[in-house]
């Protein structure tokens, strides 16, 4: 079924830069995405599309965020198609000294947030 496959876990963060690696492995690539959410999800830290992945070597997806503020809510979100194929492993969240570049997977480029949302979470 097309929708949110994985979500949560509703992380409080404090302000700085994160690192989030997802380990998971995608068949089929199709119209789907992770993102990182706040604010019951009306802002959209990153969100990156989907790319097969094989083996445990690396993450298949990095998203990068910015906290300008304190938050209650962090949320990881897969969102996938019915068409979609994948298993989900873990993901990892980590605190980093500075904002990194925005490339994240060899030839995919990053998508954009949503319309009329901040790329740099300021309220929280």
């Amino acid at each position: 079924r097309p929708g949110i496959l994985i979500f949560g876990p509703y992380l409080a963060l404090t302000p700085g830069h994160y690192e989030i690696r997802v380990f998971m492995t995608v068949q089929d690539p199709a119209d789907g995405y992770v993102e990182a959410v706040a604010n019951l999800s009306i802002d959209v830290l990153d969100r990156v599309p989907l790319v097969a992945h094989r083996g445990d070597r690396g993450p298949a997806l990095v998203l990068h965020i910015t906290v300008g503020s304190r938050v209650r809510d962090f949320e990881l979100r897969i969102a996938v198609t019915s068409d979609t194929r994948l298993v989900f492993k873990r993901y990892e969240l980590v605190r980093v000294e500075q904002a990194p570049a925005p490339a994240r997977v060899q030839g995919v480029a990053p998508a954009p947030p949503r319309p009329g949302r901040q790329a740099v979470l300021k309220g929280g």
